[in-house]
């Protein structure tokens, strides 16, 4: 019977290894930055675009290019689920775009997400 209580009190730490305040933080912080994202498009904002996901100079003249080539994006990111692993995140989310006015697409994204000194960014995005 001693055996039993001594796996019982084993356990019930790896239930809690994250404290739910670090997770909210987290989840708070993760949400924060897609809706920055999400912002950086619709204003067509290259800096805060920037701030969200690290660029490289061929991408950064990309994004010029479509902020520029059109007049409005109106983006609708929903998160369907947040996976924190210690410094890197993972988001499902699905994306719709409406561009000057078109519904142009829905779409399955996936953000992949490092925490460092600065709070989180994202590293990748995939559909």
């Amino acid at each position: 019977m001693r055996l039993a209580g001594a796996c019982l009190l084993l356990a019930a730490p790896l239930a809690h290894a994250i404290p739910e305040s670090v997770a909210g933080d987290d989840d708070a912080a993760i949400r924060k930055l897609i809706t920055d994202y999400r912002k950086a498009i619709q204003t067509k904002d290259l800096a805060l675009f920037k701030t969200v996901k690290q660029v490289s100079d061929d991408e950064e003249r990309r994004i010029k290019r479509a902020f520029d080539s059109i007049k409005s994006q109106e983006v609708e990111i929903t998160v369907l689920a947040i996976e924190v692993k210690g410094d890197k995140a993972s988001v499902k989310a699905t994306r719709r775009d409406v561009i000057d006015g078109s519904f142009v697409a829905s779409f399955p994204q996936n953000f992949m997400m490092q925490k460092g000194t600065r709070g989180w960014s994202i590293t990748e995005i995939t559909k």
